[in-house]
C-alpha cells in the first residue's frame, strides 16, 4: 500500500523587516498514525544533511518495528512520475532507519526530492521535498 504523507503546516512566527527569511525546516509530515519531522543540518564540512525522526500515534505501532526498514531519497520526480515526467527508478541516496526512528542522508546538494520510506505493509512517499 502507498501512501502520500502531508505536510503539516506550521504557523508563521511574527517577523519584522530586518529579519532573515525563515528557514522551511523543520517540516513535519503526516501519514495516517505516522508523524514524520524533516530537519536540515549541515555536517561537519559545512555540506547539507536530511535528518529525520519517525514517530507513531498509534498504540499498537512500535518505532523499533521500524528498525533496518529502507528510506529511498530520489531526485524528483522519483519513482512515481506522471505528466510525461521523466521516471527516476534509482534512488540518488538510500539510509536506514535506525532503532530510535531516525534517518540521515547526508552530502544531499540543492534540488528537488522525494522520499519513500518502506515500512512493514506500506510505503510512505514524501513528494515536493526542496533543499536550498
Amino acid at each position: 500500500m502507498k501512501e502520500i504523507a502531508t505536510l503539516v503546516r506550521q504557523e508563521i512566527p511574527f517577523t519584522v523587516r530586518s529579519d532573515l527569511p525563515a528557514s522551511a525546516f523543520p517540516r513535519q509530515y503526516k501519514a495516517e498514525s505516522l508523524d514524520i519531522s524533516l530537519h536540515l543540518s549541515r555536517s561537519g564540512y559545512g555540506r547539507p544533511m536530511l535528518l529525520g525522526i519517525l514517530t507513531s500515534t498509534s498504540a499498537g505501532e512500535s518505532i523499533d518495528t521500524f528498525e533496518g526498514m529502507i528510506a529511498d531519497l530520489y531526485t524528483a520526480p522519483g519513482p512515481l512520475a506522471t505528466d510525461g515526467d521523466k521516471r527516476t527508478d534509482k534512488p540518488f541516496l538510500r539510509t536506514q532507519i535506525d532503532d530510535l526512528g531516525h534517518i540521515v542522508f547526508s552530502d544531499v546538494p540543492e534540488g528537488e526530492y522525494v522520499i519513500v520510506l518502506h515500512l512493514p505493509g506500506r510505503e510512505v512517499i514524501i513528494e515536493e521535498l526542496i533543499i536550498s
